[in-house]
């Protein structure tokens, strides 16, 4: 044993000294410092990259603004306008985007826009603004996609194209958005992004033409729309929106009183299942379908086509609000103020949506709501003459007659439309004026204007002369007034009702 202890190595009682040299101690803590703000800096870029992409996709709503048009060129506005107008009809076909209607995004044109202020009055989390300039055949167009709840620029870019490819740009704008906001779309959905209006840029520059023209209203504008649309078919047959347009003008033409129901409701239906024959996932086509068959008492197919276009565009603030219109018209009031919501929520600064909710009330008879809709809309609208009419006509069922003849008499100095006469001589009537209502049916004889035929029942009824309320509304029937779709709950028919020829005009008109 003594041996075999004597040939280990000795142990040593004492401990070495193991610190490092200096200069490897310091590069140690620079190697930890580096470590440590690299790990941070990875952090930080993962926090607010990830708050960066759930901030985007928390968007779910947008107002595209009316893209300025830079320069000297006035003639070009239509390419501005139609090209903001463009992008809204294509996101709105997007169910998870809510998109804000032309009628109020349009309200913010020009160069210096506050842009938080119109997200305030939109109620939007995104606003696309662009800025177009063009030269000769040559054509920028700028745009910026900005997320209002802090006022930064998601994303942004200047296409430089020929005025030729100005669809194309339309449709890679679209494809940014969609990218931008993480709408994650649907295989079907980005088809239907996919799919090109027209593949004729003469062709589309007609349509735009007509749309433009179209919205400055008047019929001779809309003439001048459908004859730019006319060209547009003509350079292409297939060019689906050109139909559609077609459509709208026609009933627009027959809607101002313009053009009669006999010559200008068969061309609307004729455009309008063109459109659809070549695009039945149009739904502006089945809108514009929708209001011919409202016209043609076809209430059955007005319904179908006013669901199906809500259905593939559920942002078309225009077919909820006509939708809501026919709802009323039917009675199905709680239904009629639903659409009504959903078009002022796409459409919010369009105030007479709140005139038409006014109207609702007002043939539920729940005339208290009425008058509160009705006095915001005439505040709001104070040049309407209508909106002081239907404001004087919900006075009147309450029995407010010095609030009724205040409204009237600010509707009949605004325009004296036959319309208020009317409602004015049953007011006369109704509270014991014969001779004043009289006055005015004489007056109504001789204008020279076009009088519902309808609408002078209502005047006849309150005077007590049912044989000539009848005979006018029979000549309504003849001519296909549309006032007629309104018998079912219009208050001014009251007296009438507990004949049995009403009865029988209810059935012919088809209520359903």
């Amino acid at each position: 044993l003594k041996t075999r202890t004597a040939i280990l190595p000795p142990i040593h009682t004492t401990i070495p000294d193991a610190s490092p040299p200096p200069n490897f101690l310091s590069q140690i803590r620079r190697k930890s410092v580096f470590l440590t703000a690299l790990i941070i800096f990875l952090a930080a870029g993962g926090f607010f990259g990830f708050r960066y992409m759930t901030t985007n996709a928390s968007i779910k709503s947008i107002a595209v603004l009316p893209f300025v048009n830079v320069g000297d060129d006035r003639d070009s506005e239509y390419l501005a306008d139609g090209l903001s107008e463009n992008l809204i009809n294509t996101l709105s076909r997007l169910p998870q985007l809510k998109v804000i209607a032309r009628s109020s995004s349009f309200k913010f044109r020009g160069e210096n826009i506050d842009v938080q202020d119109a997200a305030r009055k939109l109620g939007v989390g995104a606003i696309l603004t662009g800025r177009v300039v063009r030269r000769g055949d040559d054509l920028q167009i700028s745009v910026e996609l900005i997320d209002t709840a802090d006022n930064t620029r998601i994303w942004g870019d200047i296409y430089n194209r020929k005025v030729s490819a100005a669809l194309s740009v339309q449709e890679e704008i679209t494809h940014a958005v969609s990218e931008k906001l993480q709408l994650n779309l649907s295989g079907a959905q980005e088809r239907q992004m996919a799919k090109q209006m027209t593949n004729s840029p003469q062709a589309y520059q007609a349509y735009m033409n007509g749309v433009f023209f179209r919205r400055k209203n008047g019929a001779e504008n809309i003439r001048k729309a459908i004859e730019y649309q006319k060209q547009s078919i003509a350079l292409d047959a297939n060019f689906a929106r050109a139909y559609t347009e077609l459509s709208v003008n026609f009933a627009a033409l027959v809607e101002i009183g313009a053009l009669s129901p006999q010559e200008g409701l068969p061309q609307a239906r004729s455009a309008a299942e063109n459109a659809l024959a070549l695009d039945e996932t149009l739904a502006e086509a089945h809108y514009s379908l929708a209001r011919v068959r409202d016209f043609e008492f076809d209430w059955t197919g007005a319904e179908s086509s006013f669901k199906q276009a809500i259905e593939l565009n559920p942002n078309l603030a225009g077919a909820h609000t006509l939708y809501a219109e026919y709802l009323s018209r039917s009675g199905r009031f709680d239904e009629a103020l639903r659409e009504v919501k959903r078009a002022q929520e796409l459409d919010p600064l369009r105030t007479g949506l709140i005139g038409n909710e006014g109207l609702i009330f007002y043939h539920a008879r729940r005339y208290d709501e009425a008058i509160v809709k009705k006095q915001i809309h005439a505040s709001l609208a104070a040049d309407n003459p209508f909106a002081h009419l239907e404001l004087a006509n919900a006075y009147v069922q309450k029995g407010q007659n010095t609030e009724a003849i205040l409204s009237y008499q600010t509707s009949i100095k605004l325009e004296e439309t036959t319309s208020a006469l009317i409602y004015l001589g049953r007011f006369y009537a109704l509270t014991g004026k014969h001779n004043e209502a009289i006055a005015i049916l004489d007056k109504l004889k001789t204008t020279g204007k076009y009088v519902s035929p309808t609408e002078l029942a209502i005047l006849y009824a309150a005077l007590g002369d049912k044989e000539k309320a009848f005979a006018s509304l029979e000549k309504a029937y003849t001519e296909r007034d549309f006032q007629l779709t309104s018998l079912k709950v219009e208050p001014g028919y009251d007296p009438l009702r507990d004949d049995p020829r009403f009865q029988d005009l209810l059935r012919r008109v088809g209520f359903p």
